[in-house]
């Protein structure tokens, strides 16, 4: 274990909870709603904040959606916790970089990484997380998914 990921894991420690996106009557994002709901976690004193499709409508938002997102999360956090923002289930580990990179820019902590589909091996999540860390600062969080690699948890 380095220690740069023991460092990251002592920031870490505790509940992290789940943001959720918020739509308004039209379903479009509801930022507004979001910051509300971000705000009210920081005053009550959370550790952490994350933006997670386990627990969501994540996999309905487009690119363009999730990058809102985690932008509005960061914002409302202004400072007063950790977040981790995600990237899309879906894509390429490209797509994963540039959400990396957009971490950095708007100032998240950590990023919570899905692997694109083909990648099912021990092997291959290293290889992308790899690749993803040698163009971003940020923390990464490995998001598990047994039911796609089929390993044991």
């Amino acid at each position: 274990m380095t220690q740069a990921y023991r460092d990251l894991a002592k920031q870490f420690y505790g509940p992290v909870y789940p943001i959720m996106p918020a739509f308004d009557s039209q379903y479009r994002l509801d930022t507004k709603a979001i910051a509300r709901y971000v705000d009210y976690l920081c005053e009550h004193k959370v550790r952490a904040v994350m933006v997670t499709a386990g627990t969501s409508r994540f996999t309905t938002l487009n690119n363009a959606e999730i990058a809102e997102l985690n932008r509005a999360v960061v914002k409302a956090v202004k400072g007063r916790t950790k977040t981790i923002i995600a990237n899309p289930m879906v894509g390429t580990t490209s797509d994963a970089i540039e959400f990396a990179k957009l971490g950095d820019e708007i100032g998240a902590d950590a990023l919570l990484v899905y692997f694109p589909d083909r990648f099912y091996s021990t092997e291959h999540s290293v290889d992308d997380c790899r690749a993803i860390g040698k163009e971003s600062k940020l923390g990464l969080r490995i998001h598990a998914m047994p039911m796609r690699t089929g390993a044991a948890m």
